[in-house]
């Protein structure tokens, strides 16, 4: 009442207290979406995702082709390492595992498998 009082007075609002009301309802908080937090220590574990990648051009035949994706996301930092392969198997799997986590993905590049 006191916002559409204040509008009235001061600036000559001339519209009616319900529209304030329906105005500062939608203006509001909403109750924001539940999120689960999982605490690690450093080192402890991480999360990898697998799939399709997107369209990449292939540099020798300059043709499109499409990429498998790899991201190592850390628990305790949430970096992550994001890596792009062509060929998919157990073994590149298992050697994109062991390249993420024994090398700066920053500084260095993933081995051509």
């Amino acid at each position: 009442m006191a916002i559409w009082q204040d509008l009235v007075s001061d600036h000559g609002f001339a519209a009616s207290y319900a529209s304030v009301a329906l105005c500062a309802q939608l203006a509001g908080e909403k109750t924001p979406e539940a999120r689960a937090i999982i605490l690690t220590a450093p080192g402890e574990e991480g999360q990898v995702d697998y799939g399709d990648g997107p369209m990449v051009r292939d540099a020798g035949s300059g043709k499109y082709r499409r990429a498998r994706l790899f991201v190592l996301t850390l628990g305790f930092s949430r970096k992550s390492v994001r890596l792009l392969v062509f060929r998919s198997s157990t073994k590149v799997w298992a050697g994109l595992h062991e390249w993420a986590e024994y090398h700066d993905a920053v500084l260095s590049y993933p081995p051509n498998w």
